[in-house]
């Protein structure tokens, strides 16, 4: 939940010039909150995050780590993928199969039975 927010409010900070003319009722935009308060939420939202994550186990950081950095480049400057069509797809993607990864890992405690086991998952990889 906090790492899908993180994500959804670095997002709305970075479009915020586009969302001026598309969706000027966004909080941002319409005034209702101060981006400096913003970004702090955000990063309350990165850290509560990482905090929960850590306490599942190591796997469980370390693919909410990259859900979080990856949907940062793909929304934040300089490199900013959304804007280049085959880069934004990819970069969702992989998001997608990292927390179809991160489920598999809660269920099965192993990510060998993945590829020892017929499981569908080995198709995903």
């Amino acid at each position: 939940l906090f790492a899908f927010l993180f994500a959804m409010i670095i997002n709305n900070l970075e479009d915020i010039e586009i969302d001026k003319i598309s969706n000027a009722d966004r909080a941002v935009v319409a005034g209702k909150i101060d981006r400096g308060s913003y970004r702090q939420i955000a990063t309350a939202c990165l850290l509560l995050a990482s905090i929960y994550s850590a306490l599942v186990a190591t796997q469980a950081i370390f693919f909410i780590l990259l859900f979080m950095g990856i949907y940062f480049i793909y929304s934040a400057y300089p490199l900013r993928m959304k804007r280049i069509t085959i880069f934004s797809k990819v970069a969702l993607s992989i998001n997608s199969l990292f927390l179809i990864l991160l489920g598999f890992w809660v269920v099965r405690h192993d990510f060998t039975a993945m590829m020892t086991d017929n499981t569908p998952m080995l198709y995903l990889v």
